[in-house]
C-alpha cells in the first residue's frame, strides 16, 4: 500500500528571495500550507542574503531550497540546449512569450530571455522533483518564470500547471511593464490578498475568467503575538510606533508632521518611534530636526525586536498613500496595540473606524494628529477596540484558517487544473 509521504501532492513555491527577515509571511505560508497530503518544495530565484540566514529554522529553509541563480552558467546553458532539443516547438512558443514580453527595449529584452533560461532550469528540477503544480509569489518575475515553466513543460500528458498571488499595490502600478493581464488570463488562478487586491485583478482581466480570481488572506501566527490586556498598555500620553520600509509611498513625512503638529498643541507626551530603514531616512531625520526626543529613528529590526517594540509601544501608525493589506497591522492588532491607519488599498478591511482601530483620509498630517490626539484622551475606547481587533484577526487571519484554504486552492489547481482561455 502507498504510504501518506508517496501520496502527497507535491507543490512547489517559486519565489525571488528565500528565506527573508521582511517577508516571512512567506516563511511562514511555506511551513503551515503543507500537510500529510500536500508537501510544498520551496524555488528561489536569487540566494538568500546572509543576514537573512540566522535562525536554525532559516538555515533548513535554505538548504532545502533550490536556487536557480545559483547554478553555473554552463548547468543554465546546457539546460537552454536540453529544453530547445527535447521540445522545440514548446521552446519557440516559450522564446515569443520572452521575446514580447521583452519588446523594444534592449534591457528588458535581455532580462526576459535569461528568464527563460532560468525557466529552463527550474523545468528539469521541478520535473525530477515530482511537483504537479507551481505557485509563484508576487506578479513580477517569479510569475513569469513559471509561466515560461508551463509552456516548456511537455514530459507528462499535461503540462506543470501554475498560479501566482499578488500582494501589493506594486504590482499594479507595474502592471504594463510586468504584463499583469496576460499572466492573470494564463494562470490556473491568482489569488489576491485582500478584496481591494481581488478586485483590481478584475479590473484588469476579462469577465470570464472572474472566477479564477481568489482571495487568500495573509495570517499571522497568533501563538507568536501574546494578546496584552489593553488596560495595562494605556496611560498618559502616547508612544506610537511605525514599521516599515522608509520610502516615500508609505508617507512617513506625515508622521513627522503630525508629531510637529501634536507639538504646537502641547501634546509633547505623544512620540514617533521609526523602526526600518530605506531612501527616505535622511529626509526624514531632517524633517524631525527640531522635534528633539518627540521623534526617534531606530533603524531596521529583525521580527523579535519588532515584537519587542510593538510591547513596547502604546499605538501603531500607518500613514502609507498605498497598500495591499497590512501584515504589520494584524500584528499589532494580535498583540492588543491600538492603531491609526490611513484608508487605501485593503486598510479598511482591517481597521474598521471607531471600531478595531481609527481610519483617517490618506495624505493629511491634520487627520493623523487629530486620531492620536483622541487615543491618547479615551484609554477606555481604546481598551474596546483592541479587543475587537483581536478578535477580528483571530477570525479572518489566524494562520492555521489562512493556510488551509490557501491548500484547497493549490491542491485544486493540482490535481484537476482549469484550462487557460487564449
Amino acid at each position: 500500500m502507498t504510504n501518506a509521504a508517496e501520496a502527497a501532492v507535491r507543490i512547489g513555491y517559486v519565489m525571488t528571495h528565500y528565506p527573508r527577515h521582511s517577508q516571512t509571511f512567506l516563511f511562514n505560508e511555506v511551513a503551515t500550507v503543507a500537510d500529510g497530503a500536500t508537501e510544498i518544495v520551496p524555488y528561489s530565484l536569487n540566494p538568500p542574503d546572509p543576514g537573512d540566514v540566522e535562525l536554525p529554522d532559516e538555515l533548513s529553509e535554505r538548504d532545502r531550497t533550490f536556487y536557480v541563480k545559483a547554478q553555473s552558467p554552463v548547468r543554465i546553458a546546457m539546460a537552454v540546449l536540453r529544453t530547445a532539443r527535447r521540445h522545440p516547438g514548446r521552446f519557440v512558443e516559450a522564446l515569443g512569450v520572452a521575446v514580447r514580453f521583452g519588446g523594444l527595449d534592449a534591457r528588458l529584452l535581455a532580462w526576459t530571455l535569461f528568464q527563460l533560461a532560468e525557466a529552463c532550469v527550474l523545468v528539469e528540477r521541478v520535473r525530477d522533483d515530482g511537483c504537479r503544480h507551481l505557485h509563484a509569489q508576487f506578479g513580477g518575475p517569479t510569475a513569469t518564470v513559471c509561466l515560461l515553466v508551463h509552456l516548456l513543460d511537455g514530459d507528462a500528458d499535461r503540462p506543470i500547471s501554475w498560479s501566482f498571488t499578488v500582494h501589493g499595490y506594486h504590482e499594479f502600478t507595474e502592471e504594463k511593464q510586468i504584463h499583469l493581464p496576460q499572466k492573470v488570463r494564463q494562470a490556473s488562478f491568482v489569488s489576491g490578498v485582500s478584496d481591494h487586491t481581488r478586485s483590481q485583478l478584475m479590473r484588469i482581466s476579462a469577465p470570464e475568467v472572474w472566477e479564477r480570481l481568489h482571495v487568500a488572506r495573509c495570517g499571522v501566527d497568533l501563538d507568536a503575538f501574546e494578546f496584552h490586556p489593553p488596560a495595562v498598555r494605556t496611560g498618559d500620553g502616547l508612544r506610537v510606533l511605525s514599521v516599515g520600509r522608509l520610502s516615500p509611498e508609505k508617507g512617513q513625512h506625515l508622521l513627522v508632521d503630525a508629531a510637529a503638529l501634536l507639538a504646537r498643541r502641547g501634546r509633547r507626551d505623544i512620540t514617533m518611534v521609526f523602526v526600518g530603514d530605506g531612501p527616505s531616512r535622511s529626509d526624514l531625520e531632517r524633517r524631525a530636526a527640531g522635534l528633539g526626543d518627540q521623534v526617534e529613528f531606530l533603524g531596521a529590526k529583525d521580527l523579535d525586536e519588532v515584537r519587542a517594540e510593538l510591547g513596547r509601544s502604546d499605538a501603531f501608525c500607518l500613514a502609507s498613500f498605498a497598500e495591499g493589506i497590512p501584515i504589520s497591522i494584524m500584528e499589532a492588532f494580535a498583540v492588543g496595540v491600538p492603531v491609526v491607519a490611513t484608508d487605501v488599498g485593503g486598510v479598511s478591511e482591517l481597521v474598521v473606524d471607531g471600531v478595531t482601530g481609527r481610519l483617517v483620509p490618506p495624505g493629511s498630517a491634520d487627520a493623523l494628529a487629530d486620531a492620536l490626539e483622541r487615543l491618547a484622551d479615551d484609554p477606555d475606547g481604546a481598551i474596546e477596540m483592541t479587543k475587537a481587533a483581536r478578535r477580528g484577526v483571530e477570525e479572518r487571519h489566524d494562520l492555521t484558517v489562512t493556510s488551509t484554504a490557501m491548500r484547497a486552492l493549490l491542491r485544486a489547481a493540482a490535481l484537476d487544473p482549469v484550462s487557460s482561455p487564449d
